[in-house]
């Protein structure tokens, strides 16, 4: 898949909206991550995913953010992700794939649509 086909089916503004931001600072990662709380794969056709910022800005271009699946092998389903990278990494994507696979039942609590879980309770519980 490559990247208009990724912002064909991840950024539409209905996704975007759904998506808590989970700051650089925060999270102690290289980058801001972007994170699904309410459940708007269930609809899209796309398995559970965090989206990551393609750079160490505090500020993401929305359009050039990189998905990546919440699973115990997160995975970037993007061809050419590489050459939208802009200061990020080997090392810093393998550390955005420690944080999932350490957080991965609660990134999918959160994104599963649970009335009882939300962005405040993963910052709580969430390993850094």
């Amino acid at each position: 898949m490559d990247l208009d086909e990724i912002k064909n089916k991840y950024y539409d503004s209905e996704t975007l909206f759904g998506m808590a931001t989970l700051k650089k600072q925060r999270s102690r990662l290289p980058m801001n991550l972007y994170l699904d709380d309410s459940g708007t794969y269930l609809d899209s056709g796309h398995g559970p995913h965090i989206m990551f910022q393609n750079n160490k800005n505090n500020r993401a271009n929305t359009r050039e953010l990189i998905p990546m699946t919440i699973s115990d092998n997160p995975e970037i389903p993007v061809s050419n992700y590489k050459s939208l990278l802009d200061g990020i990494s080997e090392n810093d994507i393998k550390l955005v794939k420690r944080f999932v696979r350490s957080n991965k039942d609660k990134l999918l609590r959160l994104c599963d649509r649970d009335d009882n879980y939300d962005i405040q309770d993963f910052l709580k519980e969430m390993i850094i």
